[in-house]
């Protein structure tokens, strides 16, 4: 009988002891201290500590649930063990039947209920069997006796062994832990979801707590999961864009080229695939400068020769164009209209000459003496006398050259205010708010209706100062409050570290 409780006994080192906190207590938390945090960043460190906090307290009260259950079990299965050593086997029995109806451990209400089945056979067993048990419980007892030195010393012996034992199972399960997160890790870094998934899964099976596992299937599997599938979609859109690019290449559409494979390069996600497409539209870029150098090349040609009126020769000029872009817009200008229009006039050009050369010379006269617009008229009135096209070019190229004068010095000036506004405009973006209040001050002296200019010199700067003034304030508030709640959370004070950072939690979301 004795040994049967022995036994007994020895298998409650299966009772598991209360999980400590401690681990989790020393888990860092978000502080808030780098020089740089923002204030969005304060908020979101202190929903992520409030969180934290809030799964502390509450397995904080759980374990102390858990653990007081156990003390009272134990306590009835010690009751239980000693009845039975006494010879009491009903007390015994109902100090059992107590513990198993307390305790919270499957692995412990299992072996008590096989406890008591056995007990209940050898109830029934026959006297033999009665006198062996008893011969052995004798043998048992004097076993121990020679391995506990002493009777007052059995109860600390004993709680030792079932401690050890406890300590153990859980440094075994806890490898396994380890062991089945590192290889779920390893393998969500290949991509093989599926089976970090299988062993993040297991963890949980072990430890349904386990916070690195359930991360990975609540937030990173999945993410990584979904950003999988729409790489392969961009490289499927990608892959079609530069096929459809290869088949324009061939037909010789090198512009249609160009835009089909910069379309594939914005839609591919990955490096190796864009950095093969931007050296494939490098050297397209080569053939596309080349051509349109030569197109180039040909147009000044044909347009010199028609200018001489040597029509025949532009024409072939023009031709050698269209050959290679057959949409360039200037040789079809030439061939369709200039050159059989010019064909037709040159036939009348002679009796008008000799007045239009006299016109243009008086245009050139009064441009030197500074009457540009009297210049202009009679230039217009040239151009319009005239059939010759060296003269039509020589008034061409004035009336260019007065109107790109005038262009420049208005370009010029409008080139200067642009300048110092956008100077401005990058000194305020920095926070150079004097420098860049200074600049739009310039801007004012030479247009004093820029609207720009005016907005930030009396609406901008001003807001800017008042906001970067208060934001530094709000800032301080914020950082104030995650210091004080992490001094109390370093200090064991879960409730106030809660409150201190919703404080700052609630600072940094006014400001949104």
């Amino acid at each position: 009988m004795k040994s049967i409780i022995a036994r007994a006994f020895l298998g409650a080192c299966i009772l598991t002891l209360p999980a400590s906190l401690q681990a989790r207590a020393e888990e860092s938390v978000n502080t808030g201290g780098a020089p740089a945090v923002s204030l969005t960043d304060l908020g979101r460190m202190a929903e992520e500590n409030i969180r934290k906090v809030e799964s502390l307290i509450e397995e904080r009260r759980k374990a102390e649930r858990k653990a007081a259950l156990d003390a009272e079990a134990r306590r009835a299965f010690g009751r239980g063990v000693r009845l039975a050593e006494s010879g009491d086997l009903d007390g015994s029995k109902k100090a059992l039947k107590e513990a198993l109806e307390i305790t919270q451990s499957p692995e412990m209400r299992s072996y008590l209920e096989e406890q008591s089945r056995r007990r209940q056979e050898y109830s029934t067993a026959e006297g033999e069997a009665l006198d062996k048990e008893r011969r052995e419980l004798a043998a048992l007892q004097k076993e121990r006796a020679a391995v506990v030195p002493a009777e007052g010393a059995k109860a600390e012996w004993l709680t030792d062994l079932s401690l050890s034992a406890a300590t153990e199972l859980k440094a075994a399960v806890q490898s396994r832990i380890n062991l089945l997160n590192g290889e779920g890790e390893t393998l969500f870094k290949a991509d093989r979801l599926d089976e970090s998934e299988a062993r993040f899964r297991e963890v949980l099976k072990l430890d349904p707590s386990n916070l690195k596992a359930r991360e990975y299937l609540g937030s990173l599997v999945p993410v990584r999961r979904a950003g999988l599938q729409r790489i392969a979609l961009a490289e499927e859109k990608a892959g079609e864009a530069f096929e459809r690019g290869n088949k324009l290449y061939r037909s010789g559409d090198l512009l249609g080229t160009r835009a089909a494979w910069v379309e594939a390069i914005n839609t591919t996600e990955i490096p190796a695939t864009k950095m093969g497409m931007a050296a494939r539209i490098s050297r397209l870029d080569t053939e596309i400068a080349v051509l349109y150098s030569k197109v180039d090349g040909l147009n000044s040609e044909g347009s010199a020769l028609f200018d001489d009126n040597r029509l025949e020769d532009a024409e072939a000029k023009f031709r050698e164009v269209l050959t290679l872009d057959p949409t360039n817009a200037k040789a079809m200008e030439y061939m369709d209209v200039m050159i059989p229009r010019r064909r037709d006039l040159v036939a009348a050009r002679d009796a008008v000459e000799k007045k239009a050369e006299a016109v243009y010379l008086e245009a050139n006269r009064l441009y030197a003496a500074g009457d540009a617009a009297g210049a202009g008229a009679a230039w217009q009135n040239a151009m319009a006398l005239t059939q010759d096209v060296a003269l039509k070019a020589k008034i061409t190229a004035k009336v260019r050259i007065a109107e790109e004068r005038k262009r420049q010095d208005a370009e010029a000036f409008q080139a200067r205010i642009a300048g110092l506004y956008a100077d401005g405009v990058a000194l305020y973006d920095v926070g150079r708010l004097e420098d860049a209040g200074g600049k739009f001050r310039e801007v004012i002296a030479l247009d004093a209706t820029h609207w720009g200019a005016r907005q930030y010199l009396d609406h901008k700067i001003p807001g800017r100062k008042v906001e970067e003034v208060r934001k530094s304030q709000v800032e301080q508030a914020a950082k104030a409050a995650m210091e004080q709640g992490n001094k109390l959370y370093a200090a064991g004070d879960f409730e106030g570290a809660q409150a201190a950072w919703n404080k700052a939690l609630e600072i940094t979301r006014q400001q949104r």
